[in-house]
């Protein structure tokens, strides 16, 4: 093996293999240029995508409906700075235009969404440690009952929405509570990296464990 390809990546090996393969065959082997694609600036519609649309019709249907959001409690143990970690939430928002976007009908009935380039999602934070423990759990779940019955206003309100409980001295839980219209499967993993990796730049000490 050559030293350039023992420097290549698994995937540039098997991009380089399937070159060759389509060669060996007489199939030509194109290398598209990237293209940009234009950047829509806040304040300005977009359409929706088909999922998007689904969902959109479903919550309109019934504004109460629950169906769609997407619950979460987890705990964190360790030393935990609440106003780095809001802050670091609040960095990975900025990052993503879906987590500040809005929902809604042009006069047609047809649905857009809009961002903000400001906007910051709600946050709200909680400290149950003077009460005794079974006093706490109750507590605890009498909050998260709240937060994840409580439906999202697609029209008014940002489809994301964070609490933190602090139960103990180096014990906290967060709620998390998100629309799928904004959020599906590959989201947690991107998520959370950044917003481990925002916690961690912005303080000396060590992050929270999830």
């Amino acid at each position: 093996m050559s030293d350039t390809e023992a420097t290549l990546s698994v995937a540039e090996r098997r991009k380089l293999l399937l070159q060759q393969k389509l060669r060996e065959r007489g199939m030509s082997v194109v290398h598209a240029e990237p293209v940009a694609v234009p950047r829509i600036p806040a304040g300005e519609r977009r359409a929706l995508t088909p999922g998007q649309r689904r969902m959109w019709f479903l919550q309109t249907r019934d504004a109460d409906d629950t169906a769609l959001n997407i619950c979460v409690a987890y705990r964190l143990t360790g030393p935990l700075d609440a106003d780095r970690l809001h802050a670091a939430f609040d960095t990975v928002v900025a990052r993503h235009d879906i987590l500040r976007t809005t929902y809604g009908a042009d006069a047609d009935g047809t649905p857009f969404q809009v961002f903000a380039a400001d906007a910051r999602v709600e946050w709200s934070t909680h400290d149950v440690t003077e009460l005794a423990e079974s006093g706490r759990d109750l507590r605890v779940e009498v909050l998260a009952q709240r937060e994840f019955s409580r439906p999202f206003a697609l029209g008014t309100e940002l489809p994301l929405r964070a609490t933190l409980i602090r139960t103990g001295t180096d014990e906290h839980i967060v709620l998390l509570a998100i629309h799928h219209i904004a959020w599906d499967d590959d989201s947690w993993a991107v998520f959370f990296a950044e917003l481990n990796t925002a916690y961690r730049l912005g303080t000396p000490a060590a992050g929270p464990n999830v």
